[in-house]
């Protein structure tokens, strides 16, 4: 993912599928009545036409939630080749743009605590 400080690499998101927009927008509410960080969303995604949900879990990291979409599983399967063109309308087909922490927040690198050492069952 662009990263618009270019401060090093960082984790953007980790993404999870759910079976139907109805799960999307019941976890939505879940998130939003637990005192969640909704960051953007529901959108649909041009590029996959997923339909997505972004949110923050309680250590900072941004989650995605989606649904529909391209689920692909052929190991022979080419990848497609979008044009830079596009633009933001990959991001978000109902027209939503997303929030400036979208392009500029990642998760910073965890730092080890202590030593591992010969032994400690650390591959």
């Amino acid at each position: 993912m662009h990263n618009e400080h270019q401060d090093g690499g960082k984790l953007h998101h980790q993404a999870y599928y759910l079976d139907s927009p109805d799960e999307l927008l019941r976890a939505a509410t879940i998130i939003a009545q637990h005192g969640g960080r909704l960051e953007w969303g529901p959108g649909r995604h041009a590029t996959s036409g997923a339909t997505f949900l972004y949110f923050f879990d309680p250590s900072g990291n941004r989650l995605e939630l989606w649904t529909g979409g391209m689920l692909i599983f052929p190991p022979d399967w080419q990848a497609l080749r979008w044009n830079p063109e596009i633009g933001r309308e990959g991001f978000d087909m109902w027209g939503t743009r997303p929030p400036a922490s979208y392009l500029s927040y990642g998760s910073p690198p965890v730092t080890a605590t202590r030593q591992y050492e010969e032994g400690d069952g650390v591959a």
